[in-house]
């Protein structure tokens, strides 16, 4: 007997699948190994995860690990739930039942929505199982010996390892969608940030050339006060950094269009340039400027 068994020989308590009774089973040096697959599976696992993400399961990670290492964790796979287990708690006082496939366990934390420390263990043991499985299936009784056969060319040696989003979907963790984020460019000015329109006080007093790009139909809410309308707008190319480039216009402006290009489609506005330019009007009582648009000298 070597040294590491002499120094494992011991009895522990491990559940029954069928009857979910304690019984003693010896350690022998194959266990031993499997407490060191487990600490490699948590080491791996772990290091794929974000900060944050290791953050947020606040110390469920090694707390899992403790409770896989205990030998807390059975497998009790059922009829169409094949990733079922059977976990114990720390103080050994209760008894859950974690179903990898449904993210689910019987625990109070994850009857939170939090991911559970049960949760996981059961996938720690999963996975150094598919590693260093300790009771391998045994093969079928051959009636005569066959010869072994080759293993083709295309056949692959090892199972490929889990991506990233494999491994967090197997242990039911669903990372924070991902959001894309844009620079804001140094030209930008506040009071622009969340305008997606040009007004007139945007626009020197000197006419400027514009070209336009698009020219779709927009729903606007004027006032607060007031209903959604709906109004036509260009977007044009040409305007000073850090200004919107949307231009909402009514009849009037539609007006101008129609004496600068003439009677042509939407489709056909797109490439053209223009001029426009700020007036000041009297709109509702108040001096307000509005954008004109005028034709190329």
């Amino acid at each position: 007997m070597s040294p590491i068994t002499q120094v494992a020989k011991f009895m522990y308590s491990l559940l029954s699948p069928k009857t979910h009774q304690v019984k003693e089973v010896e350690v022998t040096e194959e266990i031993v190994h499997q407490s060191d697959v487990l600490d490699l599976v948590a080491e791996r696992f772990i290091t794929t995860l974000k900060p944050e993400v290791v953050n947020a399961l606040n110390g469920r990670l090694e707390r899992g690990l403790t409770l896989a290492k205990s030998w807390s964790v059975v497998h009790c796979p059922e009829a169409d739930k094949p990733r079922c287990y059977r976990v114990r708690s720390s103080n050994g006082s209760s008894l859950y039942r974690v179903d990898l496939d449904a993210r689910s366990c019987e625990c109070p934390d994850s009857q939170k929505g939090n991911t559970c420390k049960h949760r996981i263990a059961a996938y720690y043991v999963e996975q150094a199982n598919q590693v260093n499985p300790l009771k391998p299936s045994p093969l079928p009784a051959s009636p005569t010996p066959a010869s072994p056969k080759p293993i083709p060319a295309t056949t692959p040696l090892a199972p490929k390892s889990p991506t990233t989003e494999e491994l967090l979907r197997r242990l039911g963790y669903t990372p924070e969608p991902k959001v894309a984020r844009d620079e804001c460019p140094p030209s930008q000015t506040l009071g622009m940030l969340y305008r997606r329109y040009l007004h007139g006080e945007d626009l020197p007093q000197e006419p400027l050339k514009v070209t336009i790009q698009e020219i779709t139909r927009e729903k606007v809410m004027p006032h607060p006060t007031l209903p959604i309308e709906e109004k036509w707008c260009l977007w044009v190319g040409g305007l000073p950094q850090g200004v919107p480039n949307g231009i909402l216009f009514g009849a009037k402006g539609e007006h101008d269009l129609l004496s600068v290009f003439g009677k042509v489609t939407v489709t056909e506005l797109k490439g053209k340039s223009l001029l426009i330019h700020p007036q000041l009007l009297n709109i509702a009582g108040k001096p307000r400027y509005t954008i004109r648009f005028r034709g190329l000298k």
